[in-house]
């Protein structure tokens, strides 16, 4: 008898059990249709309110659920506030994100860069300034995890003139640099101009843009191993991989301007190739072939880019001021001439060869060279040296000029072209 009791209690409590969670799962389908979500409902383990109006043994009839209804939705609300609310900075995070891309691409659209927009990010206005703006504040402080395209599009135009206008100062700020050689801070100023139209402004980055890619608006980069020119908007982009953990710094740690001097001899050149000096423009020097230096002896003379001739006078201008300062203080000085000068004569510097005269000068070198590597003197007034290295077949000894200040001699090259390196300088 005491198990058959025990056995029956058994089965009532089963029962029992039974009934309550089948009210559960009634009450839980009932909040989900009137739009409640079930990963906030309350657990009956951890909440009493919760486990006492749905977990028990009592069917669940309209005239019941009507009656527990406005007890238990303020404690599924409860749980989904503290949810939302710890959930709040993944979601601002994912929402900031998917800004940031359509930002970029509509400042890469409005700008019509030819770059990585993500590169000129922080030369796009900062997130304080275009937030400023009533209709782009809501989107950033609602509280979703995305934004549509059609959302952007709903701002899309208050933005523009934020990012045109932002583009507009930087440029200013670089046209000063190109045109007065003059510096600014390393940081460019995070503000925007207001009072000019859209239209204004356009015209006002043509204009511009129209400056900054003219030849003589040419940036020198300040590594030594650099022989390129840069503009605008370039010097930009290499700033940035450069530095790139660097907001809004200009690219003066990386970058000089021409000074007077450079931007003759780049006006210089231009008018060697007959082209616009007021009007060129980068691209119309950057494609250009079989460029040669008419300083140079035709032996050695090298075939080179536009940038690469700039910075051959450049350098060779560099090289003729250290030796002038070491003959200050050298005990035995000769004079030196400096043959690459563009300031004293108006002898050409460049000129372009075309292809049948570019192969026969090349054959001449080859022949040069040939006989620099056979060539046995070495003990001729003014060169030095000693066999630097030997030839498979031919020997090769290379020398160093004497008669240049200690350090500045060329680098060990062959007798004959020390030879030609004295009788020019």
């Amino acid at each position: 008898m005491k198990q058959w009791h025990t056995e029956y209690l058994a089965s009532r409590a089963a029962e029992a059990n039974a009934r309550k969670q089948a009210r559960l799962e009634s009450v839980k389908a009932n909040l989900v249709e009137s739009g409640w979500d079930p990963v906030d409902f309350p657990s009956i383990h951890d909440c009493k309110e919760f486990r006492e109006l749905a977990f028990k043994d009592q069917q669940l009839t309209p005239k019941v659920w009507k009656n527990i209804k406005p007890k238990l939705e303020p404690l599924v609300k409860k749980n989904r506030d503290t949810r939302l609310e710890a959930e709040r900075p993944r979601r601002r995070e994912k929402r900031d994100e998917a800004i940031s891309n359509l930002y970029l691409q509509t400042a890469h659209e409005t700008l019509a860069l030819h770059c990585d927009p993500q590169v000129l990010q922080p030369y796009f206005p900062q997130r304080p300034l275009i937030e400023g703006v009533p209709q782009v504040e809501a989107i950033f402080e609602a509280d979703t995890d995305t934004i549509t395209g059609d959302q952007w599009l709903d701002v899309v135009n208050e933005v523009r003139p934020f990012i045109r206008r932002h583009w507009r100062k930087i440029m200013r700020q670089i046209l000063i640099v190109v045109e007065t050689g003059e510096l600014l801070p390393q940081r460019f100023q995070d503000e925007i101009e207001t009072g000019d139209n859209d239209q204004e402004v356009a015209e006002d980055i043509d204009t511009m843009t129209a400056k900054l890619t003219r030849v003589t608006a040419a940036f020198l980069c300040k590594a030594d191993i650099c022989k390129e020119l840069h503009w605008f908007p370039n010097i930009l982009v290499r700033a940035r991989f450069a530095n790139p953990a660097a907001d809004f710094t200009g690219p003066w740690r990386f970058y000089d301007p021409l000074d007077a001097e450079r931007k003759y001899l780049i006006n210089r050149m231009l008018g060697d190739l007959n082209l616009d000096v007021a009007n060129a423009t980068k691209s119309d020097v950057q494609g250009l072939q079989h460029l040669i230096c008419t300083r140079c002896d035709p032996n050695i003379a090298r075939y080179m880019s536009f940038s690469e001739l700039a910075h051959h006078y450049m350098n060779a201008q560099t090289w003729f001021s250290d030796v002038q300062k070491a003959q200050q203080t050298s005990p035995h000085s000769h004079k030196i001439i400096n043959d690459h000068g563009w300031l004293s004569d108006g002898a050409p510097l460049i000129r372009q060869d075309d292809p049948t005269t570019k192969a026969i000068l090349e054959l001449s070198k080859a022949a040069f060279r040939f006989q620099a590597t056979t060539d046995p003197t070495c003990d001729i007034y003014g060169i030095g040296g000693e066999d630097f290295k030997r030839h498979a077949f031919y020997r090769e000894i290379r020398r160093y000029c004497k008669l240049c200040p200690g350090g500045l001699s060329p680098a060990p090259c062959a007798t004959s072209v020390i030879k030609i390196h004295i009788r020019a300088s």
